[in-house]
Formats: structure tokens, sequence, C-alpha cells
């Protein structure tokens, strides 16, 4: 094969391409670039690409070694998405297939787009968009295994909302739905750049996880915080709806598990709330060892 009449009896669009330059095109071609084969022929074949495309090609035709490319054709030409193939070196110069890819590789991204939601809504609370209690387990396991191996510190809040029975029954779960997700905005405002996690571990109970320090005067400080930023009142429908929390505070003794942590900053957070609800109270520190 070795002239354009051959070419033209490929169901392919191909180009005959040497040292760069087109030398041959068939008529498939010719309808996929939008161009006659005069406009064609004796033009640089990496003038067809997108700049970086076309430095590819060049690469790809002068090494010999490279025999498929995606590419995209310069917006002149349509500005799609090209597998191009290349066949053997030659006197001639090298024989490329065309293989317009766009569509597919829309559909590929779609794929992508689509998995990458899957995870997210696999990982991730679907009313407030905090990560759910299975991504902060796993988060809770990483921070472990970096504080026995290195010595990280870190500390759990586990915070339980007073008075949000009151807004569902009072008011429509839609009022309360707007309760949860501001919370979740205000604690996410309070943590700020400080190292760590928000989550929402269920109902209208969330749980921070507050990497960087264990202090106790740190710990309370954010519970304190965060005990100030919920007792605001929000703003749904013209009714102003207030609730607070109450906090458990916790962390981690020996080879205490993700399990034993929540456990401990949980038993805190009831007795925070016996003790009169919208305060926090620390779990002893050997509540959650192993």
């Amino acid at each position: 094969m070795n002239n354009a009449v051959e070419l033209d009896d490929l169901p392919v669009a191909t180009l005959q391409i040497c040292q760069g330059v087109v030398r041959a095109a068939n008529a498939e071609a010719c309808r996929m670039l939008g161009r006659d084969v005069d406009w064609l022929i004796g033009r640089d074949a990496a003038d067809l690409l997108d700049e970086n495309d076309g430095e590819m090609l060049t690469l790809a035709l002068g090494g010999g070694v490279i025999d498929r490319l995606v590419v995209h054709l310069v917006a002149d030409l349509g500005g799609t998405s090209v597998e191009v193939q290349f066949g053997p070196t030659h006197e001639h110069g090298r024989f490329a297939t065309m293989r317009d890819v766009t569509e597919l590789l829309a559909a590929r991204r779609r794929a992508e787009d689509l998995q990458t939601e899957l995870r997210h809504l696999a990982t991730h609370d679907a009313l407030t968009g905090l990560p759910n209690r299975a991504l902060l387990r796993d988060r809770l396991d990483q921070a472990r295994r970096r504080s026995q191996r290195f010595g990280f510190r870190f500390g759990v809040l586990f915070c339980d909302l007073d008075g949000f029975k009151k807004v569902n029954d009072e008011h429509g779960h839609e009022a309360g739905d707007a309760v949860l997700v501001e919370t979740a905005r205000r604690l996410e405002r309070v943590l700020g750049d400080h190292g760590g996690t928000v989550a929402r571990f269920g109902g209208d109970e969330f749980v921070i996880l507050f990497e960087g320090d264990d202090d106790d005067r740190a710990l309370g400080s954010l519970a304190s915080r965060v005990i100030e930023a919920i007792t605001h009142a929000i703003e749904f429908e013209g009714h102003h709806l207030s609730v607070g929390t109450s906090i458990g505070v916790a962390v981690p003794s020996g080879e205490a598990t993700s399990d034993a942590l929540l456990a401990a900053a949980d038993s805190a957070m009831y007795a925070a709330k016996s003790r009169g609800k919208g305060c926090w109270e620390f779990a002893a520190r050997d509540a959650a060892a192993a």
C-alpha cells in the first residue's frame, strides 16, 4: 500500500506521513477532517493537532516506537478526540489510521464521574455533605495508627443536639433538616483550619475528630466554641429555631480501638446531658482503653 488510490480502499481514515508531512490521505480521512485531499497533502501532520498533541505526534513519528496515541484535532478541524494508530516505519514513512473517540472518551468520563459520585455517597451524609460514620471510623483508625507509631495526638468530641426533638415536633422535619445542615456548617467553621474531621454520626449526633492536640485545655476550648456556635438561633421560614448541644470529650489511651474511643466520648456526652445540658464533659483518661 503506497498510494492514495490504495488508501481509498480502506474503510478507516488513513494518512501516509513521511518526515512529518502528509503525503497521502484517503476519502475517509478527508471526511473526518472536513478537508479535501489537496488541502491535506504537503501539510505538516502536527499542524492538524493541538499544540501539545502536535509535539507528541512529532515525537511518535520520529522515534518509531509509539504505535498508538489519543490526540485532539485543532478547533478548525472540529476539535474532536482522535485515536491514531501507526503502522511500521518504512521508506514511504508511516501510515496512520484515525478513529474518532470523542463520544467514547465522554462516556468514560461520565462513568468515572458516576464512580466518584457513588464513592462520595458511600462515605458522606446525603443531607449535610459531611463524612458519615464509615468515613469517620476510617479516619479515626488512621489517627490511631499515627498515634501509636509516631506519638500523634488527637481527641474526639461527641456532640448531641439539645432540643432537636422539639424543633421537629413543633416545626416539622424540614425545619429539623435545616437545623442539621446549619449545625454542620457551624461545626466546620469552628474547626476551621485545625486538622480534623467533622462527621455526622447519625440522627442529631455529630463527631469532631480534632487532630494535632490532646491537651485538656485545647479540647475544652474547642468544645466551648462549639457550644457557643450552636446556641445562636437558626432562621427558618420566619421562625427562630433554637437548639443547644451537649458534648463528650475523649482521648485515646493505650491500644484503644476506635469503637472504644467513640463509646467513651458518647458516655461522657450523656454525663454532660445529665449535668444540665449545654456543657461538655471529659471521659476518664482510661475510659477509652482497649
